[in-house]
């Protein structure tokens, strides 16, 4: 299990994040829905209404239409007008300081803990700083155990080594495990899933549990 604080409790700045030397106040009351953030963005990076909808539109999996590649930060590859417009929005709509990731794309924990509301842009970074971590050694255990996953992973991690070029590390990441499939398709709830998920004897378990959903680019 994998706890991230992103920006964390203690070195997350009061009330406000700078991007780019402009301050963006955080947004501290909660959101009243997709129409609250269509304004200026011209076509929305969502569409009609969640089945979650506690969930803000643009994380939710059956209205989303953004594909976030975790192989790069957020702010670097998602368009300008969507992640400033969203990036300090509370991430539900009743605001959480805990939240829990789990997934059928790849076996960690994602739980992101704040001393704020936990904002989309949280989710997006956690998301890719879990994928970031470095394979451990009792993960490839289970890799080579399974051929088919051992070939996805070693390709991918090839492709991933040979794109960053000369100084690249080659030791495989978390993200090398996900093959093609590198792109956060959305959020979904699977409460079946979620219990059957969490470690038995573990009594820690997350009210705002989500299933991550993954995708080819």
């Amino acid at each position: 299990m994998n706890n991230w604080a992103w920006p964390g409790f203690n070195n997350y700045p009061a009330g406000n994040n700078v991007y780019g030397g402009v301050a963006a106040p955080f947004q501290q009351t909660p959101w009243a829905g997709a129409s609250a953030y269509a304004q200026d963005l011209g076509p929305t990076p969502w569409k009609g209404r969640s089945k979650h909808a506690s969930l803000h539109p643009i994380l939710a999996v059956d209205t989303t239409l953004l594909r976030y590649d975790l192989r790069k930060k957020a702010r670097s590859t998602i368009l300008a007008n969507a992640y400033y417009t969203n990036a300090q929005v509370s991430a539900t709509i009743a605001p959480v300081m805990i939240m829990r990731l789990v997934s059928q794309d790849f076996p960690w924990t994602v739980d992101i803990k704040s001393t704020l509301p936990i904002t989309v842009e949280f989710i997006w970074d956690a998301l890719y700083a879990a994928m970031q971590e470095e394979i451990m050694d009792s993960e490839w255990g289970i890799i080579v155990c399974d051929k088919k996953l051992r070939a996805t992973v070693e390709k991918a991690a090839k492709k991933r080594i040979e794109a960053e070029g000369q100084g690249s590390s080659k030791k495989m990441k978390r993200i090398d495990w996900l093959g093609e499939n590198t792109c956060l398709k959305g959020l979904d709830r699977d409460e079946a899933f979620e219990k059957l998920r969490l470690l038995p004897g573990d009594k820690n378990s997350c009210p705002d549990t989500w299933l991550v959903k993954m995708c080819a680019p």
